[in-house]
Order: structure tokens, then C-alpha cells, then sequence
């Protein structure tokens, strides 16, 4: 075995961190891809869990016309009281907003790669985005809009919650409509 004079003593530069460092546009890529990710998989999980949820629901044969409506009475109100109906409301949400955080993304990997294609994309999605909040808007003014979004009523509760004077007001108002 032999060593190269031109190695003997020779010393490695040190690494560039700066170089291995990713483009700031790509960590934000990321993040909105990963953060659309977790919200669509937990969506789908959730909905999964609702509906067996809910396939418990049946009564079983056996019991008498009386202990039937006592066990549905009981079940109903667990329902009520665990407030099932708001939780399998907010899935749809929590996918639209996987949709929109994907789409994002889809944005910046766009941009990165070729500024004209992502001027594209963001000219046709934010058409189909103004159609989208255009028709959610509808129900809050034509009540027999066959348009019902679960975002309006989610919408409203974050009123409530954020805030209170001006969001009882307006929560007064569109709860005409929508409760």
C-alpha cells in the first residue's frame, strides 16, 4: 500500500453550511405540503372514526318497543352532548383547508421552477377561488341558496369567539339564516 505524495500533509477545506442550507421558498414549501398532509390524513381518520360512530347507533333487535326508545333517548342525548353533528361539520373544513395549504405550496414550487407557469396558476386558481367564496356567500344573502357551506356557521362560531361585541351582533344577524 502506497500514499500519493499529493495527499501526504494535505488538509480538507471546510464545508460551506451556507451552500447546504435549503432555499427559504423550499422550507416553506415544505411546511404548507406537510401541514396539508396532516390535516387531510387526520380529516380522513376522523371521518373514519365518525362513522363507526355512528353505525353504533342501531338498536339491537332483541330489545322491547320501551327499552328501544330509552336506549335511543340515551344515545341521542350523548350525541347532543358530545356535540357529534359539530365535529363531522368541521371535516369538510379541515380538507378544504388541506386543499387551499396544498395549493399554496403548489404556488411556491411553481414559482421557484418557472415564474410565468406559476403567474398561470395563480390567475386560474384564484378565479375558481373567487367562485368558491362567491358562492359561499350566497346562503348569508338568498336563504333558499342551495349553496350551504359548513365554513359560514364555522365562520360565525369564530366570530363569536374572537370577537364578542361585534360578533354577537353579526352572529345574531346571520344565525337567521343558518340555525
Amino acid at each position: 500500500l502506497s500514499v500519493s505524495p499529493m495527499f501526504v500533509n494535505s488538509t480538507i477545506p471546510p464545508l460551506n453550511r451556507e451552500a447546504l442550507e435549503p432555499d427559504d421558498r423550499l422550507v416553506k414549501l415544505n411546511i404548507l405540503w406537510v401541514c396539508s398532509l396532516t390535516l387531510s390524513l387526520n380529516a380522513a381518520f376522523f371521518t373514519i372514526s365518525a362513522q363507526q360512530w355512528l353505525r353504533r347507533i342501531p338498536l339491537p333487535s332483541h330489545l322491547t318497543s320501551r327499552e328501544a326508545v330509552r336506549l335511543r333517548q340515551l344515545r341521542y342525548g350523548g350525541y347532543l352532548k358530545w356535540k357529534i353533528q359539530e365535529i363531522i361539520s368541521l371535516l369538510p373544513v379541515a380538507v378544504q383547508i388541506s386543499v387551499i395549504l396544498f395549493l399554496g405550496g403548489l404556488f411556491l414550487l411553481l414559482d421557484y421552477l418557472n415564474g410565468t407557469v406559476a403567474k398561470v396558476f395563480l390567475i386560474v386558481t384564484s378565479i375558481l377561488w373567487g367562485i368558491w367564496v362567491v358562492m359561499s356567500i350566497l346562503p348569508v344573502i338568498w336563504i333558499d341558496c342551495p349553496y350551504q357551506s359548513p365554513i359560514i356557521p364555522v365562520l360565525l362560531a369564530t366570530i363569536r369567539i374572537f370577537v364578542p361585541p361585534i360578533g354577537g351582533i353579526i352572529v345574531l344577524f346571520f344565525s337567521y339564516f343558518f340555525y
